[in-house]
């Protein structure tokens, strides 16, 4: 009997103890921070940063998804990369004075969360910060943060209500027309507000789209200007509805995975494109590709990868269809076909204007 009593005991010591291990504790360099969860909400202190904790397993708190409220008290400086990911019961969310950084993917695929507590003091928003958060539908940028990290994504990346992303004029580096971001003077087209589904005119003057500037956008159709020169990596990196586009003279490099997963089935290329990256068009639904250089760019089997193209046309100007039918690449188009030439005289219509076309 007496074994028993002390058997039960003991038992129940140890189960006070892991109640008490998965309720609070410290964490961080030197056990600086300090954690506690109660009733769905986590409360952070202590000095310095929340770290990368390098996967889920190793958060000193529970399942990230039983979270409603986080309280991050004065003295924390920083969010690291993933630390609160997959909270999809978060809805609000305070942070400190001293917060100067939040790290990418800090509130990666957080649904429910109203993201406003973005203050003057951020300097950093890493890419995907905020990646997949539903129920964000306008953001103001604060006038000393600047987006960075190691993904090279906008913080708001695939967030499909979101209609616009503002800055005042105040901000050190980018400038908002119509909620959209631009860098200052406006050379460089920077986020696109993933939620819109109507057309897009990029402003005269933008010469670089730069990396995932519309990851995930409902976009249907984009006019692009004749001053664009680089579409940067990513670009419009899985937009579902973009079926079409024409890239205008000038033209000269599309970055890796810049159409990767859109499903651009028609695609016409400029005779001053120099440059197709791998990924490209991988995942895209090509039914026909007009190509106007006469020098098949160079190209790998990774720029349309995952697409059998034994069904698509490729166009390629006159005289060059033997050079495309061999060239990596390209010889997977199931036809290459040549642009028709006419060529009108004066003695073919002798009562109009000479027409040439080409």
């Amino acid at each position: 009997m007496k074994r028993t009593f002390l058997f039960f005991a003991a038992m129940m010591w140890l189960s006070m103890m892991g109640a008490n291990a998965q309720t609070s504790g410290d964490f961080g360099e030197n056990n600086a921070l300090h954690w506690e969860l109660v009733d769905s909400t986590l409360t952070i202190s202590g000095t310095g940063a929340i770290p990368d904790f390098g996967n889920d397993s190793n958060r000193p708190w529970s399942d990230n998804s039983v979270i409603k409220t986080i309280v991050i008290e004065e003295g924390i400086t920083s969010i690291e990369y993933s630390v609160f990911a997959g909270s999809s019961n978060l809805t609000t969310v305070t942070v400190p004075t001293t917060l100067v950084k939040i790290g990418s993917g800090a509130f990666m695929d957080c649904y429910n969360l109203v993201v406003d507590f973005l203050n003057n003091n951020l300097i950093e928003i890493g890419g995907s910060a905020f990646r997949g958060c539903a129920k964000l539908t306008t953001v103001t940028v604060p006038d000393n943060a600047v987006f960075v990290g190691t993904w090279n994504r906008t913080p708001f990346d695939n967030c499909t209500n979101l209609m616009d992303i503002n800055v005042s004029p105040a901000h050190i580096a980018y400038k908002s027309v119509d909620g959209v971001l631009y860098n200052k003077d406006m050379t460089s087209m920077v986020a696109y507000p993933g939620g819109r589904t109507t057309p897009f005119h990029v402003p005269d003057g933008i010469i670089t789209i730069e990396e995932f500037c519309f990851e995930g956008s409902l976009i249907p159709s984009v006019i692009l200007p004749n001053s664009l020169k680089e579409i940067w990596s990513g670009g419009f990196h899985g937009c579902p509805n973009l079926s079409h586009i024409t890239f205008p003279e000038g033209t000269q490099s599309l970055g890796g995975d810049c159409f990767y997963a859109a499903q651009l089935n028609q695609i016409t290329v400029p005779q001053s494109l120099v440059t197709i990256g791998g990924g490209t068009f991988a995942l895209c639904d090509i039914k026909s590709f007009l190509n106007w250089s006469a020098i098949p760019q160079e190209i790998t089997g990774w720029t349309f990868h995952s697409r059998d193209l034994s069904h698509s046309t490729l166009i390629v100007p006159k005289g060059t269809k033997q050079l495309y039918e061999v060239a990596p690449g390209w010889e997977d188009f199931g036809a290459v076909v040549e642009m028709p030439r006419w060529e009108n005289t004066p003695s073919s219509y002798p009562n109009t204007l000479t027409i040439t076309a080409v």
